[in-house]
């Protein structure tokens, strides 16, 4: 879903699939009449969403005098980093431009364990056990307003601290998402299997 960030929110955006699939697909997970081919198609869609919905541009879109329509999760925001024109979306999914080529899975791993160490589950008290998914956009839209559309202007040079700052949140979030995540399947997958 992505509901209005910024100065001029002129219209509302409709529930986006985010917050009406993830339930579905949690609950066809939890569905122990269901095939086994349906609960592991319904559990690629619950892992997808899950991680989508930790991208805080996947739950707000810019709405001010620059984007009066709206800048679609940033995907029409652009933004300079040396010779490369790139939207924010991009800047955020590829973890403040870490990753915006193929890396090696060894390179991957190494990232993620370096993020798990700097975000331990410790750190996440209450948060890591939440199951709520508007819950977990609405911390998406209070990063977008915090971090993802502060320090930068459409069409202006990304900074060494903004793509730091993306980094960091990145990490954080991709980290949260996977404790939330285990907590989700530890519940879903208690009911028994079909036979």
């Amino acid at each position: 879903q992505n509901r209005p960030v910024g100065s001029n929110p002129l219209s509302r955006p409709t529930q986006g699939s985010l917050l009406t699939e993830l339930p579905r697909q949690s609950e066809k997970l939890n569905d122990p009449s269901l095939s086994m081919k349906q609960r592991a198609l319904a559990l690629s869609w619950v892992v997808h969403l899950v991680g989508d919905i930790h991208q805080p541009l996947h739950c707000a879109a810019l709405y001010d005098e620059n984007f009066p329509e709206g800048d679609s999760g940033g995907n029409r925001y652009c933004v300079w980093l040396g010779d490369q024109h790139l939207n924010l979306h991009t800047v955020w999914d590829s973890a403040g431009c870490r990753f915006l080529s193929p890396v090696s899975t060894n390179r991957l791993a190494g990232f993620v364990s370096h993020a798990i160490q700097q975000n331990p589950v410790s750190s996440f008290p209450t948060q890591a056990r939440s199951l709520d998914p508007y819950t977990w956009s609405q911390e998406g839209v209070e990063l977008c307003r915090s971090s993802v559309y502060t320090d930068v202007e459409p069409d202006g040079e990304l900074t060494s601290d903004y793509l730091r700052k993306a980094l960091t949140t990145t990490e954080k979030q991709i980290v949260l998402s996977g404790y939330r995540l285990a907590w989700l399947l530890d519940r879903s997958l208690a009911s028994p299997a079909p036979e």
